[in-house]
């Protein structure tokens, strides 16, 4: 099998066999499937491993983030949605970063069922921290890519979310990062 990225005289593979039917094209298929999967696996435990330092878990950094993302205040289901995770596990992700000190819950003037979250001066040192690692893990990540491969590579991961989000029947396919 061909491999791209690695030098100037790169070739795009043979027309996978993804594309050629039959069981070869299952088989292709999956394995097509498992290096997505394992992509974002091991782009995930890169970032994880790299802010082990902060204390924070996986869901706690990324609630941060997305707080940040929101303008710094956002509906504690809101950043549910955009981390993946159940109402429930977030109130737990939460209850941890108030107690840090890095998050305020307050109640919604407009919903008194919502909590609306806010940063604390103390959050950003450590976004400043989470943003510098995710740069860094991408730098990683596409360091033997030219930027024709990736912007070809974003397109072709666009639509597949778009895809994704039209069988799931939830959000805007064309709202690009607000489905992540």
């Amino acid at each position: 099998m061909a491999r791209m990225g690695t030098g100037p005289t790169d070739k795009p593979p043979e027309l996978p066999g993804l594309f050629r039917g039959g069981e070869g094209a299952a088989q292709a298929g999956r394995e097509f499937t498992w290096r997505l999967l394992a992509l974002a696996r091991r782009w995930r435990v890169r970032i994880d491993e790299r802010l082990e330092a902060t204390g924070l878990t996986h869901t706690r950094w990324q609630a941060l983030f997305w707080i940040a993302e929101h303008g710094g205040e956002a509906s504690q289901q809101q950043v549910a949605d955009r981390v993946g995770v159940a109402s429930s596990t977030m109130v737990r992700t939460i209850d941890g970063l108030v107690a840090q000190g890095l998050v305020t819950r307050a109640g919604s003037g407009a919903d008194k069922r919502a909590n609306m979250l806010g940063l604390t001066p103390a959050a950003h040192t450590i976004l400043n921290e989470i943003r510098t690692v995710w740069d860094q893990v991408r730098d990683e990540v596409l360091a033997a890519l030219d930027p024709a491969e990736i912007a070809i590579c974003d397109l072709v991961l666009r639509k597949m979310l778009a895809n994704l989000i039209a069988v799931q029947g939830g959000g805007d396919p064309s709202a690009g990062r607000a489905d992540l």
